[in-house]
């Protein structure tokens, strides 16, 4: 990056695989035409990042799937970016993480986020599948006591009463609880089994941000009557790269602006027309991540 030119910081999201070894009911992967069982290009991506960081300050790097431990060039992909961000994180369902997984991410301060919707284990098995696979990995945790854990619920219709238990199990395990919303958007469609009203939705946000100030309050108004979203602060922030080498600016958007194949400087002007001040989102839904 030049002196003198303004530094854009920015979030990398990089989609590794859409291979799983769980079968979740509401996965948009699922949900999706076709699944592939490609992976991303290593030297591409790689390539990719390089011209990136000559652009743009990377901050946090989300490793992400599909389930990310089973990309072969998982630890090769991580030890590329450590010098290139801030920090790094590896989003998965925690299913196949054993002692060498966890000893290589304490010792490189990784941000591990752990997908767990319920601790509730017939809610698990009937829905996701892997609860004994993913209780043993939080047994292996437990021996760190890593203060980098997230734990991410994806609220649904399902599992909103457990939610109280869930927060108790990521207090016990030392993890800050985080969490998305199960609705339909522009890159899939549900069913409606799973998609919360409404009214439920609108009920269980004011209990959780009991003041109508805050922001996120306000923007759940704006998404529950389909208002459209100006200067969308994730949209402003966010880089996601596609298995395929597809580049989006957010993961809840089907429309690609360019590949990691495309000129760098070409690609970053696209990726800045969204931080125009008349900018508007016009793809939201209640699943979407500027909400939570």
């Amino acid at each position: 990056m030049e002196v003198g030119v303004r530094v854009l910081k920015k979030n990398l999201d990089i989609i590794v695989t859409e291979k799983c070894n769980l079968s979740c009911k509401y996965c948009f992967y699922l949900n999706k035409s076709s699944i592939s069982n490609d992976e991303i290009d290593f030297e591409k991506v790689c390539n990719f990042i390089n011209k990136l960081k000559d652009e743009v300050e990377l901050d946090l790097i989300t490793i992400t799937g599909g389930e990310p431990f089973l990309y072969k060039n998982l630890r090769e992909l991580i030890e590329f970016c450590k010098p290139l961000c801030t920090s790094i994180c590896i989003l998965t369902n925690g299913t196949l993480l054993n002692e060498t997984d966890m000893e290589y991410i304490v010792k490189n301060n990784i941000i591990l986020d752990i997908s767990v919707d319920s601790i509730d284990k017939e809610y698990v098995e009937e829905y996701r599948g892997g609860y004994d696979s993913l209780i043993n990995s939080f047994e292996i945790l437990k021996k760190y006591n890593y203060s980098k854990l997230v734990i991410t619920c994806s609220l649904n219709k399902n599992n909103l009463e457990g939610l109280s238990d869930l927060k108790m199990f990521a207090k016990r395990n030392n993890a800050i609880l985080s969490s998305n919303l199960i609705d339909n958007c522009p890159r899939y469609q549900l069913n409606e089994e799973f998609i919360l009203s409404d009214e439920v939705f609108k009920k269980f946000f004011f209990n959780t941000f009991e003041d109508p100030r805050q922001f996120k309050w306000k923007l759940l108004q704006y998404l529950v009557k389909r208002h459209k979203i100006k200067n969308c602060i994730v949209r402003k922030k966010s880089i996601v790269v596609d298995v395929d080498g597809k580049i989006y600016t957010c993961l809840k958007i089907k429309e690609p602006i360019g590949t990691y194949d495309d000129d760098i400087v070409r690609l970053i002007n696209n990726i800045e027309k969204f931080n125009s001040n008349d900018f508007i989102c016009k793809y939201t839904s209640k699943s979407c991540y500027g909400l939570f």
